[in-house]
């Protein structure tokens, strides 16, 4: 029975890996020297976003629907010590154009609804697709 499940899970992130060209995937934005933001796409639907600015791992979920990709950040819900509380806290369009991944939408979940940010439009920021052979964090 054992035998069984692992080969259906591993049948099933397979057909999602077929699926979706993102998964397992790593992209990169060089913000100064010694100084690179990345972007991991896992095959469960989840993504982790690096700040090295701030050394933190933002994660959430995301989905590629004609080719928009969407993003759900869900991050604890403040930086007090021992928050374990997890909350929704932005979501953002992203599209890969000529093997570069570009954000072009953001809202912020603010009191229970979307808002726009202050900060709009999103500076033109381009994540470059790296080798995930090499790369890549599981």
């Amino acid at each position: 029975m054992n035998y069984l499940l692992l080969l259906f899970t591993l049948f099933s992130y397979t057909i999602q890996e077929q699926q979706n060209p993102l998964v397992n995937t790593k992209w990169e934005y060089t913000v100064a020297e010694g100084c690179v933001n990345y972007i991991l796409f896992r095959a469960n639907g989840i993504y982790e976003n690096y700040s090295c600015e701030i050394d933190y791992p933002f994660s959430g979920t995301y989905e590629l629907k004609g080719g928009i990709i969407y993003f759900v950040e869900i991050d604890l819900a403040s930086n007090l010590p021992g928050e374990t509380n997890k909350v929704v806290k932005n979501r953002m369009k992203g599209r890969v154009e000529n093997n570069k991944l570009r954000f072009f939408d953001l809202e912020d979940f603010v009191d229970e609804k979307w808002v726009k940010p202050k900060l709009n439009p999103i500076p033109e920021i381009f994540y470059k697709k790296v080798d995930h052979e090499k790369n890549f964090k599981k």
